[in-house]
């Protein structure tokens, strides 16, 4: 048998080697032979192309046997491993020339040193933007245990109160600790900083970008303004650290940019543009040999801007968990002693994620990390775990008396959810919703991911239209499932009067366009705001 991988003239002495009844396996993706002309060599050979990409697609579990198996016998010794040829690094095109001379046997590997652990100097200056508050205070806080020599904190407030004691612990373990009430999207005062740094004595090596504003709307209620409220400190500031520091010795410049750039986020596109721009930027000072590093962080319990607004709890139902300050700083240490450039580092149940943001699409982003996206993933939660159809058949098919709580614990749950509250909470169904703490963001979720479990799509105005758990059950009832029997007899569900002038408000709403219907949720929602 011949295993073969070499392309061109060097085919055919594969061929030439073969006894009669032989067989040649084609693992190359070059010269490869028709049918008629191994059939012409006369020796019944056969001949088989193996596609291993193609099959790796196809069947990944076979692979991975094969792998393991390959590599319990490397490890074993039953198996030898091929030879090896190693240069330095330095020594690369010494390696190329070698492979030139097609002389060898094995692998030619070019050997990288091992990056020593990043650490911060006892003789340097680290400046974090955002650093008297919330991340950029916990980073303040590492570095000063790593023994950095110097920190500069900027924020536009300057020393918060509640940052004095995390100053005086740093202060005491001997770093010196400068608090500056500086913004760093202001270029004259940052260049102003940054002199009086270098003129102190001690080199500044290290800068960490943590600063950032939040000003949420849905599309249609985003504007210049709250583009530039986001932009001011993230994207201005990075551009004025990047611009202002090329003189200085960096080792280290990190962005604290958000996952909200790699999966998106609903209501944030200002935000979600301002990270993509920190993410690109990494990247182009990566390309240009200077240091960077670009983390698109998920959420953090107890620090940061998903738990100062309290959203938390709401993020974790949708499959999104929480790094504690220490589990968020080891992962920052990992990337700076891999030298990455971006990275996303997230807590997640992606499966529940997946089922969440994907409302019935396939996600290729995630497809690597869950299985099973393509057939709906499955929910740990038993009234989302039946894929659409299965759960409006089970509906359909069930006595009709058993219909409306089948569906009303359907619709109570994907509420509870969308609110971020505990499914298992007890809410009188005939509470408007709006008085729980649904806004338009949290309406058009609710009405998506109950499209999805459904299999139906629903109509902009649905929270409008049925702002109670109770009238959108029965609506929905109504609308995909043979109505209960007597059902004109019954007495309709009681709707608060805060329902009913939701009711009022909207009682030509069906004759708007959905972008109307979306630039009328977005004015509510900053009159709330």
């Amino acid at each position: 048998m011949v295993l073969n991988s070499l392309s061109g003239e060097l085919i055919e002495p594969g061929f030439a080697a073969l006894a009669r009844g032989g067989c040649f396996v084609e693992i190359g993706k070059r010269g490869i032979k028709p049918p008629e002309w191994v059939a012409a060599l006369g020796r019944d050979l056969r001949y088989h192309v193996v596609d291993w990409g193609e099959t790796a697609a196809r069947e990944p579990a076979l692979i991975g046997a094969m792998y393991a198996q390959l590599a319990q016998g490397l490890r074993e010794g039953s198996l030898p491993a091929l030879p090896r040829h190693e240069f330095p690094l330095d020594e690369a095109a010494r390696a190329f020339r070698f492979m030139a001379q097609a002389r060898h046997a094995g692998r030619i590997v070019v050997r990288h040193g091992l990056r020593p652990a990043w650490k911060p100097r006892r003789d340097a200056t680290y400046l974090v933007s955002g650093g008297l508050s919330g991340l950029g205070l916990e980073v303040a806080g590492w570095l000063a245990r790593q023994g950095a020599g110097r920190l500069v904190l900027i924020g536009r407030r300057g020393a918060v109160p509640e940052a004095q004691a995390a100053l005086a612990a740093m202060r005491a373990g001997g770093t010196d600790v400068w608090a500056e009430s500086v913004d760093v999207g202001d270029r004259v005062a940052l260049a102003s900083l940054l002199r009086r740094i270098r003129a102190a004595g001690s080199t500044l090596r290290g800068i960490w970008h943590s600063a950032g504003v939040l000003d949420d709307a849905a599309l249609l209620g985003q504007d210049e303004a709250r583009f530039a409220h986001v932009f001011a400190p993230k994207v201005n500031g990075a551009v004025l650290l990047d611009e202002l520091t090329r003189c200085d010795p960096l080792d280290a410049f990190v962005l604290f940019s958000s996952v909200a750039s790699v999966l998106g986020s609903a209501g944030q596109c200002n935000h979600s543009a301002a990270n993509a721009f920190l993410d690109a930027l990494a990247r182009r000072r990566a390309g240009a040999g200077l240091p960077a590093l670009s983390i698109n962080w998920g959420v953090w319990s107890g620090v940061g801007a998903a738990a100062d607004r309290g959203i938390t709890g709401r993020l974790a139902a949708q499959g999104l968990g929480a790094f504690t300050p220490e589990q968020g700083i080891a992962a920052m240490q990992r990337l700076l002693d891999a030298g990455a450039v971006q990275a996303a580092a997230v807590l997640a149940d992606w499966a529940r994620y997946a089922a969440h943001a994907g409302q019935g699409r396939r996600l290729p982003l995630l497809e690597q990390l869950i299985s099973g996206v393509d057939e709906g993933v499955a929910s740990p939660h038993p009234v989302a775990a039946a894929a659409p159809a299965d759960f409006r058949r089970r509906i359909g098919e069930a006595p009709q008396a058993r219909r409306r709580p089948m569906l009303l614990a359907l619709v109570r749950e994907r509420a509870l959810r969308a609110l971020g509250m505990d499914p298992g909470r007890a809410v009188d169904p005939r509470t408007p919703l709006g008085d729980l703490g649904l806004d338009s963001l949290l309406a058009v979720e609710l009405r998506n991911t109950l499209g999805s479990a459904l299999g139906q799509s629903l109509p902009a105005t649905l929270l409008f239209d049925y702002p109670t758990i109770d009238a959108l059950t029965d609506h929905l009832l109504a609308e995909l499932f043979v109505a209960p029997p007597d059902a004109a007899d019954e007495p309709a569900p009681a709707i608060a009067p805060a329902a009913k002038a939701g009711h009022a408000l909207v009682g030509s709403i069906e004759e708007l366009s959905d972008d109307e219907v979306e630039r009328l949720l977005a004015a509510r929602a900053g009159r709330r705001t």
